[in-house]
């Protein structure tokens, strides 16, 4: 069997080929194609394409996060609302840890945040449901425009279809991290010294000759930590994480609809490049 190291080595990704977003789909493509054909996902959803990976082990990942200094010092730590990543969110709520989650593609509302100490119980089906994503909307509150009582973030902790070594990471293409981070940074909320950590399948680490650094844009979000269900990475050399905030140039009238935390930040005065 093939691993999907070889499989990448079989494709020519030309450096000078001008298209960065064409080169990172056919990265994509090849984690989700190997993904599926040697049934490294959970049954659902199925197929895991155009999606984040609901990889098996992730049980295991997540349990390897919760033993980490990062995450045992954290005391508010923002999860992606992915399946692949909802036992994470378990063990953090169960931890008594304060959760960020945001909407899924940024919907209703912007984010929730889920407080387990502030539950008259915590008991465990109470907190799984919380884990979920109709739980999360159910049982936490929503954040929109005022994040006055949001203390700063200890540990992000984002979704990949792929990632290297270096730190060079890939989601499903649609930037919503990267948006999350401009808005979070904005608001003051992380900053560049903040941990960011991914959880994926050992098959999801490609080759850093695959996922180069010429592919990252100003605004690409890196992480320090990957963990897999067999080890945790440490970038030997983290990557510096985005500091221009929102590009507003690249803001649709449509999102600025849809989030309201975006109109609010583009009517400061100093919001020319949030």
């Amino acid at each position: 069997m093939e691993t999907v190291c070889e499989v990448l080595g079989k494709i020519v990704i030309k450096d000078e080929e001008p298209d960065i977003a064409q080169r990172k789909e056919k990265v994509r493509k090849t984690v989700w194609d190997y993904m599926e054909q040697n049934d490294l996902v959970e049954d659902y959803p199925r197929p895991c394409h155009q999606k984040i990976p609901h990889f098996k082990g992730c049980k295991k990942a997540a349990f390897k996060v919760s033993k980490l200094r990062e995450f045992q010092s954290s005391k508010t730590i923002k999860i992606n609302p992915s399946l692949a990543q909802m036992h994470l969110r378990f063990l953090s709520l169960k931890n008594k840890k304060k959760l960020l989650v945001p909407s899924p593609a940024l919907g209703e509302d912007f984010y929730y945040l889920l407080d387990p100490a502030s539950w008259p119980d915590s008991k465990v089906s109470k907190v799984y449901k919380a884990a979920s994503k109709k739980g999360a909307k159910q049982m936490g509150i929503p954040l929109n425009e005022d994040w006055t009582g949001v203390e700063k973030i200890d540990l992000v902790v984002v979704a990949s279809v792929a990632v290297s070594a270096d730190g060079v990471r890939l989601g499903k293409g649609l930037g919503y991290a990267e948006l999350e981070w401009a808005i979070l940074f904005e608001l003051g909320l992380v900053d560049l010294n903040t941990k960011v950590l991914t959880t994926v399948h050992d098959c999801q680490i490609v080759p850093q000759h695959d996922l180069p650094l010429s592919l990252m844009t100003c605004h690409d979000l890196p992480v320090d930590l990957i963990v897999t269900p067999t080890r945790v990475l440490n970038v030997r050399r983290p990557l510096a994480k985005p500091s221009c905030g929102v590009l507003w140039d690249q803001v649709t009238q449509q999102k600025l609809e849809d989030i309201p935390v975006l109109r609010k930040l583009k009517s400061y005065p100093s919001s020319g490049n949030l």
